[in-house]
């Protein structure tokens, strides 16, 4: 009699393909981890090198404001313009 093709629901196919999920489980815990980490770190010194800057958080709504507001409406135009709104 001929065997059947190997499927992975076979004997010992099962076995495998826990260990590649609890090894698939582990990277992704170890990688959320690294994430978290590398995040708090980022928020700490960035806390850190605005000390120095009074004016920072004034300055930088400044600035977010004179790039957003003509770049908004270098798109917002055109396309009223146009009719496409």
């Amino acid at each position: 009699s001929v065997s059947p093709p190997y499927s992975p629901g076979a004997a010992g196919g099962a076995e495998h393909q826990t260990s590649m999920s609890n090894h698939e489980e582990t990277k992704l815990l170890i990688t959320f981890l690294l994430m978290v980490i590398v995040g708090t770190a980022n928020k700490v010194f960035q806390k850190l090198q605005a000390i120095p800057m009074y004016n920072y958080p004034n300055s930088l709504n400044l600035l977010q404001n004179f790039v957003y507001v003509p770049l908004c409406f270098a798109y917002i135009l055109p396309v009223s313009r146009f009719g496409l709104l």
